[in-house]
C-alpha cells in the first residue's frame, strides 16, 4: 500500500511538472506592466535592463527609469505606450522558458522565473531582469 501512494505521488509530481512547463509560454498571454528594477554593480553605479526607456532630467543629474505597457501574445510582445505601438517578434524556447527577441539592435534572452503569485512573473538574463505585473 505505501508502495502504491508513493508511485501516486510521483506520478502527480511529474504530471505536475510537465504541465507547468507546457503552460509556462500562456502563462505569459495578456497585458503587462513592466517594471525595471535597477542592480547595484559597484559603490557609486547601477545597471538597468536597456529594454527599459529613460529619461535624463535638463539639469543630467538624475534618470527617470519608466515602466512599459505591453501585451503578450504567442508570437509577439506588444509595446502598448505610444500612439504607435511597437510590435516585437519573438522565440519561445520551451526547454528553457526563455523568451528569445531583438529590439532596437539589441538581442535578448530572458527565462522565465516562477513565482507563487499569479499576477508576477519575473523575466531574468545575465543582463538585466524585469518584472511583469498584471
Amino acid at each position: 500500500m505505501i508502495k502504491l501512494i508513493f508511485k501516486l505521488g510521483l506520478l502527480t509530481a511529474a504530471v505536475f511538472c510537465f504541465t507547468g512547463n507546457a503552460n509556462a509560454q500562456k502563462d505569459l498571454y495578456g497585458k503587462w506592466t513592466v517594471f525595471c528594477p535597477t542592480e547595484k554593480t559597484a559603490d557609486n553605479s547601477v545597471t538597468i535592463c536597456s529594454f527599459c526607456p529613460t529619461e535624463l532630467s535638463p539639469d543630467n543629474r538624475s534618470l527617470t527609469i519608466k515602466n512599459l505597457k505591453v501585451k503578450i501574445t504567442r508570437k509577439e510582445i506588444v509595446i502598448l505606450d505610444s500612439q504607435n505601438p511597437v510590435s516585437i517578434p519573438y522565440e519561445w524556447q520551451s526547454n528553457s522558458n526563455t523568451l528569445v527577441f531583438s529590439h532596437q539592435n539589441t538581442n535578448y534572452s530572458m527565462q522565465l522565473m516562477y513565482n507563487t503569485g499569479s499576477k508576477t512573473r519575473i523575466l531574468k538574463s545575465n543582463a538585466c531582469s524585469l518584472l511583469l505585473v498584471k
